[in-house]
């Protein structure tokens, strides 16, 4: 949390550190953005350093521009501390809380060859990780669809700052994006529930297509810790590379889907 705490003070801090005299041009527009920003304006903010940047492309001036366009997806900086009770979807790797499969062994078509039927244990597993991280950041607010181009925006602009500051404040808009697109695949999920999980049901692909959408996501946010706290890298990657394994499953699972669509087409 002092770490945290310390992302902050940096991104509050910056604007002071230009008062003094002898100010660049970009220094000065960063001083007006993040009045803008103050009084709401964002889109002023962005249009001011979005022409800075064609000139000087700073550090600086990436990390307040992503600031602006946080604020026009919704995410104000007095709300962020609304945002970190999710935070440590990624930082805490807490023990699984148990949650029931969603393809039981039962709905498996017994014709289905032995590959198939993994690739769907495979991403039932994914499914119900999502499943866990839904419950870990569900005080997390959600963006709405039309505001997340903005987002994704300042998710962009940081992914090319090197500083720690950055890194895990694009981890904490990457936590709020996850939140966006698991709320999305509740759609498919609940179609889905209605057709009692059936392994044959056609929205199936669509769900593979989404979880893996998930945990890139996911991968990308624990890249970002991984560079915000130097002394725990070695534990991000090793969740990495476990949602990489599990990414990897959700898309051989499309590969198998014409194994599936044969053995579905005999049942009817």
């Amino acid at each position: 949390m002092k770490r945290i705490l310390f992302f902050f003070y940096v991104l509050t801090m910056i604007t002071a550190c230009h008062k003094v005299s002898d100010k660049t041009p970009a220094e000065d527009h960063i001083a007006k953005a993040t009045t803008f920003i103050d009084q709401g304006d964002y889109g002023s903010a962005i249009e001011l350093l979005e022409d800075t940047m064609k000139h000087e492309d700073t550090y600086e001036v990436r990390l307040v521009l992503a600031s602006a366009y946080a604020g026009k997806a919704g995410i104000k900086v007095e709300n962020y501390w609304d945002y970190l009770v999710g935070f440590d979807a990624f930082a805490k790797d807490k023990a699984p809380e148990a949650i029931p499969d969603v393809i039981t062994a039962d709905m498996i078509p017994e014709k289905l060859d032995e590959k198939s039927k993994s690739q769907l244990k495979n991403l039932n597993d994914s499914y119900k990780g999502i499943q866990r991280l839904d419950k870990k950041i569900e005080k997390v607010p959600l963006i709405q669809t039309s505001d997340r181009p903005y987002l994704k925006k300042a998710r962009a602009l940081l992914e090319q700052t090197p500083t720690a500051s950055s890194k895990l404040y694009r981890s904490l808009l990457t936590v709020v994006m996850i939140k966006s697109e698991i709320q999305d695949g509740k759609e498919l999920v609940a179609a889905w529930s209605d057709a009692s999980f059936d392994p044959c049901f056609a929205v199936l692909p669509e769900v593979s297509v989404w979880l893996s959408k998930v945990l890139d996501l996911v991968g990308e946010g624990l890249d970002d810790l991984g560079h915000a706290y130097p002394n725990d890298k070695d534990q991000y990657q090793a969740m990495r590379k476990q949602v990489d394994l599990g990414n990897d499953y959700s898309r051989q699972a499309l590969s198998y889907q014409k194994s599936l669509d044969n053995v579905c087409a005999a049942k009817q």
